[in-house]
């Protein structure tokens, strides 16, 4: 498919440029994909990307589904992805920002690993169901992006999209803020098993989970824990200053949200 600007027919691997002044935005939309479109520019700017309305291919309704690009180099190649609770599904996504070949592998739930190679900018989904999680890693650096399914109840959901964090990207404390409007609302916490007893939130030790996952990564052993929380702002850190990835998300009255504590490298905040 081609995209029109300026009455000129653009193709897969052309190159538009456009100059933009202080303040300006520029957007580029379609009824095909554009995952895989890579932006450069002369000095820093900030990238959204997402849809006005999609499902996903799922039942229920569309839904608005937006986030904030990261950076190339805050990129990196090994990720592991929390399931999200009372959803039909998670769909995650893998993309590409090298030329030439990219050797990616994944596994979900169990043991077993899938292989993938990815050509220049290229992509591919992964479907999960339930309460399976997801590791993805990589020869090279790669952008991943979970995608929220919509719940199975009529009205308690649609879908979302969510940046996810790499291993190395993670911090040992957190100050986040949770929306009202949404209930349940959730922490996924994605720490070394070594550390899990070591997490606090607003000084506390987590009293109840609602779903706890073992993963190994290399020689890591990691434990991804998902606990309910109510709305308001909320400190998350380990006493040991260990590091740990926090996605946040929720569900609302047809609805729902969710994003990443932070997705670029530490030191970079």
């Amino acid at each position: 498919k081609t995209v029109n600007y300026k009455e000129i027919k653009y193709r897969d691997g052309s190159t538009i440029i456009v100059d933009l002044d202080k303040y300006q935005t520029f957007q580029l939309s379609h009824n095909g994909d554009l995952t895989g479109s890579m932006v450069t520019s002369t000095k820093p700017v900030a990238v959204f990307s997402g849809n006005r309305c999609n499902k996903l291919n799922s039942f229920g309704y569309c839904s608005h589904l937006v986030e904030q690009m990261p950076p190339v180099e805050s990129l990196d190649t090994t990720y592991i992805v929390p399931p999200h609770v009372d959803r039909s599904g998670t769909m995650v996504r893998v993309v590409s920002v090298n030329t030439g070949s990219t050797a990616v592998s994944y596994a979900k739930g169990t043991s077993k690993i899938y292989s993938k190679t990815l050509d220049t900018y290229g992509n591919f989904d992964i479907k999960v169901s339930g309460k399976q999680v997801v590791v993805v890693e990589a020869k090279n650096k790669v952008l991943v992006i979970s995608y929220g399914l919509a719940a199975r109840r009529s009205g308690s959901g649609d879908p979302y999209m969510t940046m996810v964090p790499g291993v190395n990207q993670y911090i040992h404390q957190y100050h986040v803020s949770v929306p009202e409007g949404f209930m349940p609302n959730y922490f996924a916490i994605i720490v070394k098993k070594s550390s899990k007893f070591n997490l606090r939130i607003n000084n506390d030790s987590i009293s109840k989970i609602e779903l706890e996952t073992p993963v190994t990564v290399g020689s890591v052993d990691y434990v991804v824990l998902t606990v309910k929380v109510q709305p308001g702002v909320h400190r998350v850190e380990t006493t040991d200053q260990s590091r740990f990835g926090l996605t946040v998300y929720g569900h609302g009255t047809d609805d729902g949200y969710g994003f990443a504590a932070n997705i670029l490298g530490p030191g970079k905040i």
